[in-house]
């Protein structure tokens, strides 16, 4: 019944600006095996979508990405400072996220090993007016490059989100809605998080 869910992931080549070293280890779901050929990309936090007349616009920032080796490890030598967000996943969806990464060159960030899990799901419902247009509302997470549309109905449903705490955004080009931050949103693994009536 849900539709209009994206993720968008454009490869960058890890060229930018500066020479921050990030590194970590991922394990398969059960925590022993390394999780060999995992994709990992790298977000500014603050990233997100843009909306305009014309549509959705997916976000114009840095992005770099690589795979786990054979002992789920993975590095990034070339990322400009900044806060970021980092996010692992395999081909059977599973998850895992490192938010909030700092990069202060010349700092080496070591990531604490983590473990993939099932991905969660935020889903909620959107309020207009009488007169209200629901496909003009669009739901939008920071720094994980995902955009939602909502259904007829109001309702909203994300899929494929890692454990962790999100922003969404939601946006309208309907002016009888206003623009809404909703923060501290807790995903758990392989669950789905309801956040209610916007």
């Amino acid at each position: 019944l849900f539709f209009n869910c994206v993720v968008n992931v454009n490869s960058g080549n890890g060229s930018g600006v500066g020479n921050g070293l990030v590194t970590g280890k991922l394990f398969e779901p059960e925590g022993v095996a390394p999780a060999k050929g995992a994709s990992v990309v790298v977000r500014s936090k603050s990233s997100i979508a843009s909306i305009t007349a014309s549509g959705i616009t997916p976000v114009d920032k840095p992005l770099y990405k690589t795979l786990t080796n054979s002992d789920g490890i993975f590095s990034f030598d070339t990322i400009p400072n900044g806060l970021y967000v980092i996010e692992g996943s395999d081909d059977k969806g599973n998850m895992v996220l490192y938010d909030s990464v700092l990069i202060n060159n010349p700092d080496t960030v070591i990531l604490p090993d983590d473990t993939l899990e099932p991905a969660g799901v935020i889903s909620g419902t959107v309020a207009l007016g009488e007169n209200g247009n629901y496909p003009q509302v669009f739901v939008l997470a920071f720094g994980v490059d995902r955009f939602c549309q909502v259904q007829t109905d109001g309702r909203f449903y994300f899929p494929r989100f890692a454990s962790g705490d999100y922003t969404l955004k939601i946006l309208s080009l309907d002016p009888e809605y206003e623009a809404v931050d909703t923060s501290g949103i807790v995903v758990k693994s392989g669950d789905t998080t309801d956040i209610g009536v916007m």
